[in-house]
């Protein structure tokens, strides 16, 4: 495999798992379950059923268990929109001369980030969650792969399309035909209506999923290999950050869309682009300070002017998209920005904009691919090109265009025949997904051992990309497939704690709820002549499996790093590059703070779904997920403690201690001293029973009479019952053989385990 890119499928069995392997190392892998989907990239009707001023966000049912969480700036000024568009001939065949050169666009923004006031503070977010902003595309982040360029400041509103032929472009080939999912249930079902199944052709203009970043798992939708940095920059994904933008970042509630500089669109009496003005009681959106990152590139965010109190209320239907997976006790993530990814472009119809893959890095393809874009777009919409739409003709192009476009018409449609809560699209499956964003033509062959998604595969390639269709393979050896390419022991090994690096030095990972730690330990290294030497070596070696770790993991959301402390500032920059060169073919959006005199780096990865380790493991049952346990002899002595508390307050003169046998063996042990203190003291018998069915921490504690007491109990009963009147002989010649009985039954149970009944009411215990 060395030197070539598979992409190796698994998909025979209730799961499904897919493997970029590229030069023999895993540097994409995504896990899906048949009974556990995710909703990312789903395209829902919803209710509001709380707006929250406080948090500036809403709660939104979209008919999943828990209320879907939509921020103020993930809040379309119409979130209720739903009109279709028409594509008129000519209507953009004067526009090529508005797009600006990148440097151009660049220029107009820095002029128009001046002229706005900063804008306001925010509300507090969702819980661990810091708001996205106002109008990012979610496909902008397409690993980066879009580099906007603004051609009009002001945007346009949604309007019917007739889908006819650009002026002087050559006659497409008509779209394949449309198949709407069919209907989902009635608005008061409660739960999520199933996806339904759809035909190859409609999957591939599925929902991108919200942080269009270069993954089948929404966390990357671009093709493989895409970067985040424009060519004239490191190939980069992450850029770094100042300690205040980190902090913004931090949470890990972002959906990664600090490239959006699309703009919402306002309400315009004509379908000129200069003749814009605002609908409704919308206006445009300001647009946000410019940050810069470590490569002197700014980011454009957009702030929104309204509080969420003034866009939504409660019982209003809006149509959104799923941004991010439940996690943990947090419900869905959701935006009102739509995206619709197809195999060359991403559709946005919320957003006027046209970005470009920074992968694409000749000009004059870029110009190219603007102008096809732009003339056939329909106004005031927006699309992302991305890499795999290099040097592609004109016509696919079209063709991607009209199919994008029916398949939102369509969700229109649909929206206005069902009630809320409704799914309107679903996203496409993992396996799908993987075809359309991984499998381009860098990827030597795609490897599947399911006959029936291999013919699926073979379907949606022929009609997407068929120049690709003879890469596919079907699997059909006698071994897994994840074992015959080395897969699955890699998997093992990224689901351990510890971690070996080949030096001999090692990580620990272990993951909280609200960040991941990474410790950089020497290990077996002792290195050679100097120490500072050995240090950076280990710390360079580290850093590169930290980044690999994090993506074969998809570990998100915040993320410290402690490295072996540097005397020397060099070397510090040195480990520091050697973190950002790996990153740099991360397709998940990050950002990274520089190594600190102590030796820790603080950075954010963005997080859509789950990490493989939460979705492969539970919490343990027996330490109930702690992680660690009270130590045998802590036990130990809180049991000592329990007795000194509550011997007084037992009239009984034995206690009985039941506890796990480990925890008996020391108190009858090495600390029998501490126990006879224990038994002269309080003047009581005290018994130690071993009970293999108990817990290391569990223990009770109890009294009862000794054997001699109880004999002599039952004898005086039995006098007092042999001078009851009425009593007759023999009943009287019986009695002393009962009495024998149940001295006898009284002496097994003071030998053997002791029974509850015993002691009613008089336990004690853990």
């Amino acid at each position: 495999m060395a030197g070539s890119s598979i992409l190796v499928i698994n998909a025979a069995g209730a799961e499904t798992r897919v493997a970029l392997v590229e030069s023999g190392t895993i540097h994409e892998f995504y896990l899906e379950r048949k009974r556990e989907k995710g909703i990312v990239g789903n395209i829902y009707k919803g209710r509001v059923v709380r707006v929250l001023p406080g948090m500036q966000a809403a709660f939104v049912d979209i008919g999943l268990e828990k209320a879907a969480f939509l921020y103020v700036g993930d809040v379309y000024g119409d979130p209720d929109f739903s009109e279709e568009f028409e594509l008129t001939e000519g209507e953009h065949a004067n526009a090529l001369h508005e797009v600006p050169s990148e440097q151009e666009a660049e220029e107009q923004e820095a002029r128009a980030r001046a002229a706005l006031p900063a804008p306001a503070a925010a509300g507090e977010g969702q819980p661990a969650e810091a708001p996205p902003p106002a109008a990012e595309p979610a496909a902008a982040a397409e690993a980066g792969a879009a580099q906007p360029a603004e051609g009009e400041p002001a945007a346009a509103p949604l309007a019917p399309i007739a889908l006819t032929n650009a002026v002087g472009m050559e006659p497409v080939p008509a779209p394949p035909p449309l198949l709407v999912p069919e209907l989902p249930p009635a608005p008061e079902a409660a739960a999520a209506p199933e996806a339904p199944a759809q035909a190859e052709l409609e999957l591939a203009a599925t929902p991108a999923t919200p942080a269009e970043a270069g993954s089948p798992i929404a966390e990357a939708p671009a093709a493989a290999g895409e970067v985040t940095a424009p060519a004239a920059a490191p190939a980069s994904g992450q850029r770094e950050a100042r300690p205040a933008e980190a902090a913004r970042e931090a949470r890990d509630g972002r959906d990664g869309r600090d490239g959006r500089d699309g703009r919402e669109r306002g309400r315009r009496d004509g379908r000129g682009r200069g003749d814009r003005g605002e609908r409704g009681d919308r206006g445009e959106r300001d647009r946000g300070n410019a940050r810069h990152n470590g490569h002197g590139r700014e980011e454009r965010r957009e702030k929104g002017t309204k509080n969420i109190q003034d866009l939504l209320k409660e019982g209003q239907e809006v149509i959104v998209q799923v941004a991010k997976d439940p996690i943990g006790t947090k419900g869905a993530r959701i935006t009102s920005h739509i995206s619709l990814p197809g195999r060359h472009l991403v559709f946005m119809p919320t957003v006027d904009h046209i970005g470009i893959s920074r992968r694409i890095e000749k000009e004059g393809e870029r110009r190219r691919l603007r102008e096809i874009v732009d003339r056939m777009r329909p106004e005031g919409t927006g699309f992302i090109v991305r890499t795999v739409a290099e040097n592609v003709e004109a016509p696919k192009l079209e063709a991607d265009i009209r199919f994008l476009i029916q398949v939102w018409n369509e969700i229109i449609r649909t929206k206005d025949k069902v009630g809320a809560p409704a799914l309107l699209h679903p996203d496409l499956d993992l396996i799908l997904r993987a075809t359309r964003d991984l499998f381009t033509a860098d990827v030597h062959k795609l490897v599947i051992d399911d006959r029936d998604e291999y013919d699926r595969i073979l379907r949606f390639v022929k009609e997407q990309a068929p120049h690709l269709e003879s890469q596919i393979e079907l699997y059909q050896g006698e071994e897994p497939i994840f074992d015959a390419y080395g897969i699955e022991q890699e998997l093992k090994r990224a689901s351990q704690r510890k971690v070996w690096l080949k030096s001999g030095g090692y990580l620990i990972i272990d993951q909280a709820e609200a960040l991941t730690a990474v410790d950089v330990n020497s290990g077996r290294y002792v290195g050679k002549k100097n120490l500072e030497e050995t240090i950076t070596k280990i710390n360079s070696e580290a850093a590169k499996e930290i980044v690999y770790q994090l993506r074969l993991r998809n570990i998100g959301g915040i993320i410290i790093i402690d490295f072996i402390d540097m005397d020397k500032p060099q070397n510090r920059d040195k480990v520091f590059k050697a973190l950002q060169d790996a990153l740099g073919r991360d397709k998940a959006k990050t950002n990274v703070l520089k190594i600190s005199e102590l030796g820790l780096v603080e950075m954010t990865r963005k997080r859509v779904r789950e990490s493989v380790t939460r979705m492969m493991n539970e919490p343990c049952s027996y330490c109930d997920g702690k992680g660690h346990l009270r130590s045998k002899m802590t036990v130990a002595y809180e049991i000592f403690r329990e007795i000194r508390r509550d011997a007084p307050s037992f009239p009984e003169p034995v206690l009985v201690v039941n506890c796990h046998p480990e925890v008996a063996r020391i108190l009858q042990g090495e600390d029998r001293d501490e126990l006879r203190y224990l038994m002269d003291r309080y003047n009581k018998t005290i018994q130690v029973k071993p009970q293999s069915g108990y817990h290391q921490e569990q223990f009770d504690i109890y009294g009862r009479q000794d054997r001699g007491e109880k004999e002599r109990e039952r004898e005086d009963r039995g006098r007092r019952g042999g001078r009851g009147q009425g009593r007759g002989a023999a009943q009287a010649q019986a009695q002393p053989q009962a009495e024998a009985s149940e001295a006898a039954a009284g002496g097994a149970g003071a030998a053997g385990d002791p029974a509850p009944a015993e002691a009613p009411g008089g336990g004690k215990g853990r």
